[in-house]
C-alpha cells in the first residue's frame, strides 16, 4: 500500500457525474429522515472507475497493489461501509452504515475482489467486506467523522496521519511489517502476509529493481537512460508491487552513500 495521490479531473463528464452523486445522496438523506432504508445505484458509484483507474490508480489494487485492470473486474469500495458495519473479526455491530459517503468519491478508492471481499484463508478471515475497525466509537454523523479513528488505512487520503508509510514497511523477502496498530491491522484484514502470490511478488519486484544498480552504472547512455526511466515510474507509483519497488531504490541510494 502507498499512497495515492486523487485529482479530480476538469471536465463536464465530471461534472455531469458528481452533480449525480449529490442528488443521489440528498435522496438517501431524506429517505433516511422519513425512517426508510436508503438505496443505493451500483452502476452510479461504479462510474468511479472511469475516472480513476488509470489516472490515479494505474490498473491496481488501491491496497495490496496487485494489477487488476487485465486480469479481473476490479470492485469499486467504500473506504466506510455504505450500509453496515461489521468489526474487524466480521461480527456486526449497532450502525446503519455511512449512507451520506456511498457516492462520495473521496470514501470511494479501487480494489481488487481479495481485498474487497470476505473470503476464509484457513482459520483466518481475509478481506475487507463491511469491516471498519476503529479505535474508540464509530461516527454515526457527518458532524462526528472528524474524531473518528479508523484501524484500516485510506490510501487516497491527504491527511498526514493516513500516509501508509508511517504504518506500514516492507522487507526484502516480500513480507510486510505493521509500524502502528493501523499498519498491523491492514495486514491482518487484507491478508497482506498470508497471500503467498503477493508476498512472491513483491519480493521479485524488490530483487528486480535492485538490479538497476548495474545499469546505472553502464557505459551504455541507452542502458543508464533506461534504468532513469524505470525509477522515475517507480516513484510515481505506476508499476504493481511499487511499496517493494521504492524500498529496493532507497537501498540502491543507501549502495551508493556507502
Amino acid at each position: 500500500m502507498r499512497k495515492i495521490k486523487i485529482q479530480p479531473p476538469d471536465s463536464l463528464a465530471w461534472q455531469r457525474w458528481d452533480k449525480k452523486c449529490q442528488k443521489a445522496t440528498q435522496k438517501n438523506w431524506a429517505k433516511v429522515n422519513r425512517g426508510e432504508q436508503p438505496e443505493f445505484d451500483g452502476n452510479l458509484y461504479k462510474k468511479y472507475k472511469d475516472f480513476f483507474m488509470d489516472a490515479a490508480f494505474h490498473g491496481k489494487c488501491g491496497y495490496c497493489e496487485c494489477p487488476v485492470k487485465d486480469f479481473q473486474h476490479g470492485d469499486v469500495e467504500h473506504f466506510r461501509p455504505k450500509a453496515q458495519v461489521t468489526k474487524e473479526k466480521d461480527e456486526p455491530i449497532d450502525h446503519p452504515g455511512y449512507h451520506w459517503l456511498a457516492y462520495d468519491w473521496q470514501n470511494l478508492l479501487i480494489s481488487c475482489q481479495k481485498c474487497n471481499q470476505i473470503s476464509q484463508r484457513g482459520k483466518q478471515k481475509i478481506g475487507k467486506g463491511c469491516r471498519f475497525p476503529v479505535l474508540g466509537i464509530h461516527a454515526q454523523t457527518p458532524e462526528t467523522i472528524a474524531q473518528e479513528k479508523p484501524l484500516l488505512i485510506n490510501p487516497t487520503s491527504d491527511l498526514p496521519e493516513d500516509l501508509p508509510s508511517k504504518h506500514l514497511a516492507i522487507n526484502a523477502d516480500g513480507t510486510l511489517q505493521g509500524l502502528t496498530d493501523r499498519g498491523k491491522t491492514c495486514i491482518q484484514v487484507f491478508g497482506l502476509n498470508i497471500r503467498e502470490q503477493l508476498v512472491s511478488q513483491r519480493k521479485i519486484a524488490y530483487r528486480e529493481s535492485l538490479l538497476l544498480q548495474a545499469a546505472l552504472k553502464s557505459n551504455s547512455p541507452e542502458e543508464r537512460d533506461r534504468a532513469i526511466q524505470e525509477i522515475i515510474a517507480i516513484k510515481k507509483g505506476k508499476e504493481p508491487y511499487s511499496i517493494a519497488q521504492i524500498e529496493a531504490v532507497r537501498a540502491l541510494k543507501a549502495l551508493s552513500k556507502s
